[in-house]
């Protein structure tokens, strides 16, 4: 059984979720570690835990990848994401027929929205504090950060402007 399973790895007819199957088949019924069955098969250790990861999709994509709609590219790209986002992303990548670096693009916007919301925001916050200081020390003002710590680059042109920061600054003139 195990040289059967063996030969069919290598076998060019397989799709990737049929080679998943076996590879893990396997690792679980003869004991093997990643690294001993990828040089009893020729491969590198990396090329089968990616071809694992594959069986943590949906049974949808699966299907996806089983039929050719999808390529084991398209589909390791989607394991990241939670189902509900798998299942919607490879609509979208076999309805704009995207490739896989376009695929890791479009991965990538999905796990960001979350982290840029919370950036506008503070953005927003600090925003509105560079523009007062810029308003009352009347030169161009930077805060970069967050609001609990960061940065604040004032620029001054001239020996002149520098004195006239500093007395707003040390008279308390805001």
């Amino acid at each position: 059984m195990e040289l059967a399973l063996v030969e069919n790895i290598q076998r060019k007819d397989l799709n990737s979720i049929e080679e998943a199957m076996a590879i893990n088949s396997l690792l679980q019924e003869f004991g093997y570690t990643q690294q001993e069955l990828a040089e009893r098969l020729g491969k590198s250790r990396s090329a089968l835990a990616n071809s694992i990861r594959l069986l943590s999709l949906p049974e949808s994509i699966k299907k996806m990848v089983k039929s050719g709609e999808l390529t084991e590219g398209h589909a390791r790209c989607l394991i990241p994401l939670p189902e509900k986002l798998q299942n919607e992303a490879a609509k979208s990548i076999v309805d704009k027929q995207l490739n896989v670096r376009q695929t890791e693009a479009l991965v990538k916007s999905l796990l960001a929205p979350a982290k840029e919301k919370a950036a506008k925001k503070t953005f927003a916050e600090l925003n509105e504090a560079q523009d007062s200081i810029r308003r009352c020390l009347g030169t161009k003002v930077s805060i970069t950060g967050t609001p609990k710590k960061g940065r604040i680059l004032i620029e001054y042109y001239s020996a002149d402007e520098l004195e006239n920061i500093i007395d707003i600054l040390t008279n308390n003139n805001f």
